[in-house]
């Protein structure tokens, strides 16, 4: 399931470009995703009226037999889609601990405009972008 992507129009390989490490601690059931600084315009590719983007993360916990899941989502705050590098940032997503089941990472992009102060969501398909990055299996 590693690499799938959720949106058969954009990839997250092609709308981010900056390598996040996910690292997935079982016994405290925390997913934890290192975002590293980088340029937005150089690293991020923008959907159209695009000023701002967030990156946005989910991680859960699936039991194929029972079908029982519990996950936990999370997102950076809103960046501006400019030329300055971004502080680095750590994104951290809570899981039952010890958890017996498959554990899924998803990461994505969301795209905002900004007008008159007012932050909107582009919902573009060509664009928003989400991908499974890590899978642990017990």
């Amino acid at each position: 399931m590693k690499g799938f992507n959720f949106n058969t129009r954009a990839s997250l390989k092609s709308s981010l470009f900056v390598k996040c490490p996910v690292t997935i601690e079982r016994v405290t059931g925390q997913a934890i995703i290192m975002i590293p600084s980088f340029v937005p315009k150089t690293m991020v590719k923008g959907a159209p009226g695009t000023t701002h983007f967030r990156i946005v993360a989910g991680a859960g916990t699936v039991n194929f037999e029972t079908e029982d899941t519990n996950y936990d989502r999370g997102s950076t705050v809103e960046m501006v889609w400019d030329n300055l590098p971004t502080a680095p940032g750590t994104l951290i997503l809570n899981l039952p601990p010890n958890s017996p089941d498959t554990i899924l990472v998803a990461l994505g992009i969301e795209y905002n405009q900004q007008l008159n102060g007012a932050s909107y969501p582009l919902k573009t398909v060509q664009r928003n972008a989400t991908a499974i990055v890590a899978v642990n299996k017990p």
